[in-house]
């Protein structure tokens, strides 16, 4: 594994906890996007030289094209903010992997929140699975950071 990829290592913690804020309250906590961001500064020496401001980038970019579907009611304001930051942790050599493995993980949370709520019959307490036509893409967003060393490293 590229020594560009260990940060990610140190992001499953937090990516483990929107996991689980998104799928028990539906929303993605502004302290674990901030959290996000402080391990993003702390791991800047990490970078090869110019990569930050490609990174920066991408971030941006990531976050007005979110912007413009939060402004349209189609994604939530944590979510907006969460993968940007998770973007700044994906080498630019990884950005085409990063996007397939989160396509992908869309498309598994979209499988794994219908049958869960299929399963359950009823209320369970998990907001995401109580709420009819709600997806947690927290857990998209996570599962896609968690899984891009580990992919990129058999790779």
């Amino acid at each position: 594994m590229s020594i560009t990829l260990w940060p990610m290592l140190l992001l499953a913690p937090v990516l483990l906890l929107v996991i689980h804020s998104d799928l028990a309250r539906l929303t993605i906590s502004n302290r674990l996007v901030l959290a996000a961001l402080a391990l993003a500064v702390l791991t800047l020496p990490v970078l090869a030289p110019g990569e930050l401001t490609a990174r920066l980038v991408a971030a941006l970019a990531v976050f007005a094209i979110l912007l413009l579907l939060f402004a349209r009611g189609l994604m939530g304001g944590g979510d907006v903010k969460m993968l940007p930051a998770v973007v700044l942790f994906v080498p630019p050599e990884h950005w085409s992997l990063f996007a397939l493995l989160f396509s992908g993980a869309l498309l598994l949370g979209v499988a794994g929140v219908s049958a869960a709520r299929a399963a359950a019959g009823g209320a369970t307490g998990w907001e995401a699975l109580d709420t009819p036509g709600a997806f947690p893409m927290g857990v998209s967003i996570g599962l896609s950071g968690l899984a891009l060393p580990a992919v990129a490293a058999l790779l």
